[in-house]
Protein backbone atom coordinates (compact mmCIF):
# COMPACT_ATOMS: atom_id res chain seq x y z
CA UNK A 1 0.00 0.00 0.00
CA UNK A 2 1.32 3.09 -0.94
CA UNK A 3 2.46 5.41 2.41
CA UNK A 4 0.54 8.64 3.75
CA UNK A 5 1.73 11.90 2.74
CA UNK A 6 2.01 14.18 5.72
CA UNK A 7 -1.71 15.69 4.74
CA UNK A 8 -2.63 12.34 4.96
CA UNK A 9 -1.41 11.02 8.30
CA UNK A 10 -2.98 14.20 10.14
CA UNK A 11 -6.04 13.27 8.85
CA UNK A 12 -5.29 9.85 9.91
CA UNK A 13 -4.83 10.78 13.04
CA UNK A 14 -7.74 12.66 13.73
CA UNK A 15 -9.90 10.24 11.72
CA UNK A 16 -8.21 7.61 14.65
CA UNK A 17 -9.33 10.15 18.03
CA UNK A 18 -13.24 9.98 16.69
CA UNK A 19 -12.61 6.17 15.74
CA UNK A 20 -11.35 5.31 19.44
CA UNK A 21 -14.04 7.56 20.83
CA UNK A 22 -16.75 6.08 18.63
CA UNK A 23 -15.67 2.80 17.36
CA UNK A 24 -18.15 2.83 14.67
CA UNK A 25 -19.33 5.99 12.35
CA UNK A 26 -20.51 7.09 9.33
CA UNK A 27 -18.44 8.46 6.94
CA UNK A 28 -21.00 12.21 7.29
CA UNK A 29 -20.16 12.11 11.26
CA UNK A 30 -16.76 11.84 10.17
CA UNK A 31 -16.66 15.41 8.00
CA UNK A 32 -18.67 17.50 11.19
CA UNK A 33 -16.44 15.47 13.47
CA UNK A 34 -13.06 16.02 11.76
CA UNK A 35 -13.70 19.39 10.01
CA UNK A 36 -11.62 17.92 6.95
CA UNK A 37 -12.19 18.28 3.06
CA UNK A 38 -13.94 15.35 1.76
CA UNK A 39 -11.62 14.64 -0.48
CA UNK A 40 -8.60 14.14 1.89
CA UNK A 41 -11.19 12.54 4.37
CA UNK A 42 -12.46 9.60 1.79
CA UNK A 43 -8.49 9.00 -0.01
CA UNK A 44 -6.91 8.51 3.39
CA UNK A 45 -10.16 6.28 4.39
CA UNK A 46 -9.71 4.19 1.73
CA UNK A 47 -5.99 4.04 2.43
CA UNK A 48 -6.48 3.02 6.25
CA UNK A 49 -9.48 0.29 4.98
CA UNK A 50 -6.68 -1.61 2.62
CA UNK A 51 -4.42 -1.34 5.87
CA UNK A 52 -7.35 -3.16 7.70
CA UNK A 53 -7.32 0.01 10.28
CA UNK A 54 -11.04 -0.14 9.43
CA UNK A 55 -13.36 -2.19 7.89
CA UNK A 56 -16.34 -0.44 5.86
CA UNK A 57 -20.02 -1.78 5.20
CA UNK A 58 -21.89 0.41 2.84
CA UNK A 59 -21.25 4.12 4.97
CA UNK A 60 -20.63 3.30 7.92
CA UNK A 61 -16.85 2.37 9.42
CA UNK A 62 -15.48 0.26 12.62
CA UNK A 63 -12.61 0.63 14.03
CA UNK A 64 -9.83 -2.60 14.32
CA UNK A 65 -7.74 -1.97 17.08
CA UNK A 66 -4.09 -2.73 16.38
CA UNK A 67 -2.76 -5.77 17.44
CA UNK A 68 -0.84 -6.02 20.97
CA UNK A 69 2.98 -6.67 19.90
CA UNK A 70 5.01 -9.61 20.92
CA UNK A 71 8.60 -8.19 22.21
CA UNK A 72 11.14 -11.10 22.10
CA UNK A 73 13.85 -10.66 25.01
CA UNK A 74 16.89 -11.54 24.26
CA UNK A 75 18.45 -14.40 27.47
CA UNK A 76 21.61 -12.50 27.23
CA UNK A 77 21.89 -8.49 26.88
CA UNK A 78 24.92 -7.80 24.28
CA UNK A 79 26.49 -4.73 24.61
CA UNK A 80 28.46 -3.56 21.82
CA UNK A 81 30.89 -0.15 21.87
CA UNK A 82 30.14 2.16 19.31
CA UNK A 83 33.63 2.63 18.23
CA UNK A 84 33.88 -0.20 16.95
CA UNK A 85 30.92 -0.19 14.90
CA UNK A 86 32.33 1.23 11.87
CA UNK A 87 30.17 2.23 8.54
CA UNK A 88 30.70 3.67 5.12
CA UNK A 89 29.79 7.03 4.35
CA UNK A 90 27.75 5.43 1.04
CA UNK A 91 26.12 2.23 -0.01
CA UNK A 92 27.94 0.21 -3.01
CA UNK A 93 25.15 -0.26 -5.83
CA UNK A 94 26.11 -3.57 -7.46
CA UNK A 95 25.39 -3.61 -11.35
CA UNK A 96 22.26 -5.48 -12.34
CA UNK A 97 20.41 -6.28 -15.55
CA UNK A 98 17.70 -4.04 -16.34
CA UNK A 99 14.60 -5.94 -17.23
CA UNK A 100 11.07 -4.07 -18.43
CA UNK A 101 7.80 -5.62 -17.47
CA UNK A 102 5.10 -2.83 -17.25
CA UNK A 103 4.51 -0.18 -19.34
CA UNK A 104 4.28 2.16 -17.35
CA UNK A 105 7.45 2.39 -16.33
CA UNK A 106 8.62 3.87 -20.05
CA UNK A 107 8.85 7.17 -20.26
CA UNK A 108 5.53 9.08 -22.05
CA UNK A 109 3.44 6.24 -20.28
CA UNK A 110 0.97 9.28 -19.51
CA UNK A 111 0.59 10.17 -23.22
CA UNK A 112 0.27 6.63 -24.25
CA UNK A 113 -2.98 6.59 -21.65
CA UNK A 114 -4.16 9.72 -24.11
CA UNK A 115 -3.27 8.44 -27.30
CA UNK A 116 -5.99 7.08 -29.83
CA UNK A 117 -6.35 2.89 -30.18
CA UNK A 118 -4.40 3.26 -33.58
CA UNK A 119 -1.47 4.65 -31.80
CA UNK A 120 -1.84 2.45 -29.11
CA UNK A 121 -1.61 -0.61 -31.24
CA UNK A 122 1.20 0.65 -32.69
CA UNK A 123 3.18 1.21 -29.70
CA UNK A 124 1.51 -2.99 -28.76
CA UNK A 125 3.38 -4.23 -32.24
CA UNK A 126 5.94 -2.47 -31.84
CA UNK A 127 7.05 -3.75 -27.67
CA UNK A 128 5.92 -6.89 -29.12
CA UNK A 129 8.25 -7.40 -32.03
CA UNK A 130 11.31 -6.29 -29.43
CA UNK A 131 10.65 -8.65 -27.27
CA UNK A 132 10.42 -11.68 -29.37
CA UNK A 133 13.19 -10.52 -30.79
CA UNK A 134 15.49 -9.48 -27.68
CA UNK A 135 18.80 -11.64 -27.54
CA UNK A 136 18.40 -13.32 -30.98
CA UNK A 137 20.98 -12.94 -33.70
CA UNK A 138 21.30 -14.17 -37.50
CA UNK A 139 18.69 -16.68 -38.73
CA UNK A 140 17.04 -16.86 -35.43
CA UNK A 141 16.31 -12.90 -35.62
CA UNK A 142 15.80 -12.45 -39.19
CA UNK A 143 12.54 -15.05 -38.75
CA UNK A 144 11.48 -12.76 -36.59
CA UNK A 145 11.63 -10.07 -38.66
CA UNK A 146 10.28 -11.59 -41.22
CA UNK A 147 7.25 -12.55 -38.99
CA UNK A 148 6.77 -8.99 -38.21
CA UNK A 149 7.69 -7.59 -41.62
CA UNK A 150 10.45 -5.11 -40.55
CA UNK A 151 13.89 -4.51 -41.45
CA UNK A 152 16.55 -5.09 -39.21
CA UNK A 153 17.35 -1.26 -39.63
CA UNK A 154 13.91 -0.74 -39.01
CA UNK A 155 14.01 -3.40 -35.96
CA UNK A 156 17.56 -1.38 -34.51
CA UNK A 157 15.91 2.16 -35.06
CA UNK A 158 12.86 1.46 -33.02
CA UNK A 159 15.15 -0.60 -30.17
CA UNK A 160 17.69 2.66 -30.03
CA UNK A 161 14.49 5.05 -30.01
CA UNK A 162 12.27 3.71 -27.30
CA UNK A 163 15.98 2.95 -25.30
CA UNK A 164 16.30 6.83 -25.47
CA UNK A 165 13.38 7.87 -25.67
CA UNK A 166 10.48 5.71 -24.46
CA UNK A 167 7.18 6.37 -26.01
CA UNK A 168 7.58 9.89 -27.08
CA UNK A 169 8.64 9.48 -30.28
CA UNK A 170 6.21 6.72 -31.09
CA UNK A 171 3.07 8.37 -29.65
CA UNK A 172 4.55 12.01 -31.34
CA UNK A 173 2.18 15.23 -29.67
CA UNK A 174 -1.22 14.05 -27.33
CA UNK A 175 -2.61 16.98 -28.30
CA UNK A 176 -3.93 16.55 -31.64
CA UNK A 177 -5.79 13.58 -31.03
CA UNK A 178 -6.03 13.62 -26.63
CA UNK A 179 -8.48 11.32 -25.84
CA UNK A 180 -8.57 10.56 -21.99
CA UNK A 181 -8.58 6.96 -20.15
CA UNK A 182 -12.62 6.16 -19.66
CA UNK A 183 -11.73 4.77 -16.21
CA UNK A 184 -11.79 8.22 -14.70
CA UNK A 185 -15.17 8.83 -15.78
CA UNK A 186 -16.18 5.33 -14.42
CA UNK A 187 -14.22 6.14 -11.36
CA UNK A 188 -16.23 9.35 -10.81
CA UNK A 189 -19.72 7.65 -10.74
CA UNK A 190 -18.43 5.49 -8.57
CA UNK A 191 -17.39 8.04 -5.96
CA UNK A 192 -20.42 10.79 -7.27
CA UNK A 193 -23.12 8.62 -6.68
CA UNK A 194 -22.48 7.53 -2.89
CA UNK A 195 -24.46 8.55 0.63
CA UNK A 196 -21.58 10.50 0.63
CA UNK A 197 -22.73 13.69 -0.70
CA UNK A 198 -19.54 14.79 -2.76
CA UNK A 199 -19.84 17.51 -5.57
CA UNK A 200 -19.26 16.96 -8.90
CA UNK A 201 -15.68 18.43 -8.36
CA UNK A 202 -14.95 16.07 -5.60
CA UNK A 203 -16.01 13.07 -7.28
CA UNK A 204 -14.17 13.76 -10.23
CA UNK A 205 -10.58 15.06 -8.13
CA UNK A 206 -10.85 11.15 -6.41
CA UNK A 207 -11.23 9.68 -9.68
CA UNK A 208 -8.41 11.46 -11.24
CA UNK A 209 -6.29 10.27 -7.50
CA UNK A 210 -7.73 6.85 -7.87
CA UNK A 211 -6.58 6.26 -11.09
CA UNK A 212 -2.61 7.92 -10.46
CA UNK A 213 -2.70 5.56 -7.70
CA UNK A 214 -3.17 2.41 -9.84
CA UNK A 215 -1.11 3.48 -12.56
CA UNK A 216 1.62 5.54 -10.60
CA UNK A 217 1.74 8.10 -12.97
CA UNK A 218 0.67 11.81 -12.38
CA UNK A 219 -1.81 13.35 -14.68
CA UNK A 220 -2.31 16.59 -15.68
CA UNK A 221 -5.71 17.91 -14.99
CA UNK A 222 -6.19 20.19 -17.59
CA UNK A 223 -6.06 17.02 -19.80
CA UNK A 224 -9.14 15.66 -18.20
CA UNK A 225 -13.23 16.37 -19.04
CA UNK A 226 -14.18 18.80 -16.54
CA UNK A 227 -16.66 17.96 -13.77
CA UNK A 228 -19.88 19.83 -15.69
CA UNK A 229 -19.51 16.90 -18.24
CA UNK A 230 -19.31 13.99 -16.45
CA UNK A 231 -22.02 14.77 -14.55
CA UNK A 232 -24.07 15.32 -18.14
CA UNK A 233 -22.33 12.07 -19.40
CA UNK A 234 -23.76 10.15 -16.29
CA UNK A 235 -27.03 11.98 -16.60
CA UNK A 236 -27.56 10.04 -20.27
CA UNK A 237 -27.03 6.63 -18.27
CA UNK A 238 -28.84 7.93 -14.62
CA UNK A 239 -32.44 9.77 -14.27
CA UNK A 240 -32.31 11.99 -11.32
CA UNK A 241 -35.02 9.54 -9.67
CA UNK A 242 -32.04 6.99 -10.07
CA UNK A 243 -29.25 9.43 -8.78
CA UNK A 244 -30.83 10.34 -5.61
CA UNK A 245 -31.20 6.77 -4.32
CA UNK A 246 -27.74 6.33 -4.67
CA UNK A 247 -27.00 9.37 -3.23
CA UNK A 248 -29.12 8.76 0.19
CA UNK A 249 -29.67 6.18 2.46
CA UNK A 250 -32.64 3.56 2.36
CA UNK A 251 -33.83 2.92 6.09
CA UNK A 252 -36.30 0.57 4.57
CA UNK A 253 -34.26 -2.42 5.40
CA UNK A 254 -33.14 -1.24 8.97
CA UNK A 255 -33.78 -4.21 11.33
CA UNK A 256 -35.43 -2.43 14.48
CA UNK A 257 -36.18 -5.44 15.91
CA UNK A 258 -33.01 -7.03 16.97
CA UNK A 259 -31.57 -3.89 17.89
CA UNK A 260 -29.03 -4.42 20.61
CA UNK A 261 -29.97 -3.81 24.15
CA UNK A 262 -28.14 -3.76 27.42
Amino acid sequence: MASLSKKEQRVRNKILTVARKKNIFTFSELVVLTEQNKIHLTTTLEKMVKKNELKVDNDTYTYIPPKPKVVKKDSEDKLFEPSLIKTLPFKVTKPKEIYLRHINEMEGFQDYFFATQNKKDRVIKILTLLKEAHGLKDAKLEKVLKKHKVTKNVYNSYKLDIERNGLKSILGSVHAYRREPMEIFYFFKEYYLTPKKLTSEEARELAIRKLERITGVRFNREYITDARKYYKWMKLEYTNEQIQKFRNVNFSEFDVEHMYHE
